[in-house]
């Protein structure tokens, strides 16, 4: 049994990792933003631990990690849209994204017992338009705030490292997907559009993703946390595997038994449509860690549409709420939003209603 701490643990990722932990015996404290709707920990709240704090409030923070005095931190507690633009989105990025942070392992360090090792989720966003398939020593390129923000909080990682008593990972997850995800994002969109036999459509069918289980982005985590001091300071977490959407879509109709024509694909607007390929080396992670992704795609659809219909998380899930369920037009014809991590559009994996 280990004690560790989670940032974001109340989001998508972060209760999958805090259930993880809950089930290993782990003693658990999930740091919080004020406001924070905990309804994907409902299951497990009675055995966890749940500090709100705001990502500003040095004493808050303080407090909480004196009182966890956690042997592992993980920290996945980020925003990666931003409505503004330019060099708004950057400045917000920065004070949402960085600084906390920073905060962080400043107050780690500080402890009289500070943990062994914080590891943070970082994202294929990092890359941008670095040369594929991306590589954690090739150099990045990142085009939008999320990007930007989150290479940023890589390079600081880097540069504190000789004067922080622990190890620091930042791990960069493909596009990680699985149940109780939002309903902004492609693939539970699909999900649930066809478990509800409404249409869907795909607007970039060509365009290729790494996609990775929750489960096994869970699992790449606890294995770095585990092993402090063999993971190296930047590891993709990836399946290395990108799937078209179209391949995507396809899958997501088998695994509910949804009728053909239940999703669509727009057809190539023409000769100059990005063909793009984003997808991670997951070799570093095999060498270093001996971790693989285990959960194919199929698998993985096959157990999303499992959770989504158990009673438990479509009573608990906020459905009603806008960023949880897209709004319908007369013909319910949604379409996914550009997942473009190259900066022509939108944020990586995100989808849209129109």
């Amino acid at each position: 049994m280990a004690r560790v701490l989670i940032t974001g643990g109340t989001g998508f990722i972060g209760s999958h990792l805090a259930r993880a932990c809950v089930a290993r015996g782990d003693a658990v404290t999930v740091l919080a933003r004020p406001g924070s709707d905990p309804w994907r920990l409902a299951d497990i709240r009675p055995r966890l631990r749940l500090v709100e704090a705001a990502p500003d409030d040095a004493a808050a923070i303080a407090a909480c990690l004196t009182s966890a005095r956690p042997e592992a931190i993980f920290h996945l507690g980020a925003t990666s849209r931003f409505p503004a633009a330019g060099p708004d989105a950057l400045r917000e990025a920065c004070r949402v994204n960085l600084l906390p942070l920073l905060a962080l392992a400043g107050a780690a360090a500080r402890l009289s017992s500070p943990p062994a090792i914080l590891v943070r989720a970082g994202t294929i966003a990092e890359y941008g338009r670095a040369p594929q398939p991306f590589a954690e020593d090739g150099r990045e390129a990142p085009v939008t705030a999320h990007g930007w923000s989150a290479l940023a909080g890589t390079q600081a990682l880097a540069a504190m490292s000789a004067d922080l008593p622990f190890a620091t990972v930042t791990a960069r997850l493909g596009l990680t997907y699985g149940a109780t995800q939002s309903g902004d994002f492609l693939i539970p969109m699909l999900v649930r559009a066809c478990l509800r036999c409404e249409m869907s459509r795909i607007r970039t069918p060509g365009q290729r993703r790494d996609l990775l289980n929750v489960d096994d982005a869970v699992a790449g985590l606890l294995r770095i946390a585990d092993l402090p001091g063999t993971a190296p300071p930047v590891v993709n977490l990836c399946s290395g595997n990108a799937p078209t959407m179209a391949e995507v879509g396809a899958a997501v109709l088998r695994a509910t038994n949804a009728p053909a024509g239940l999703i669509a694909c727009d057809p190539p607007t023409g000769p100059d449509e990005p063909r793009l390929d984003l997808r991670s080396d997951p070799s570093l992670a095999a060498r270093t860690l001996g971790w693989r992704a285990q959960i194919g795609l199929e698998a993985g659809l096959a157990q999303m549409v499992a959770e989504e219909r158990a009673p438990e998380w479509s009573r608990d899930r906020p459905q009603d709420r806008p960023h949880e369920r897209p709004q319908h037009r007369s013909q319910a014809d949604r379409r996914s939003r550009d997942e473009d991590l190259q900066g022509t559009r939108g944020e990586p994996g995100k989808a849209v209603a129109t």
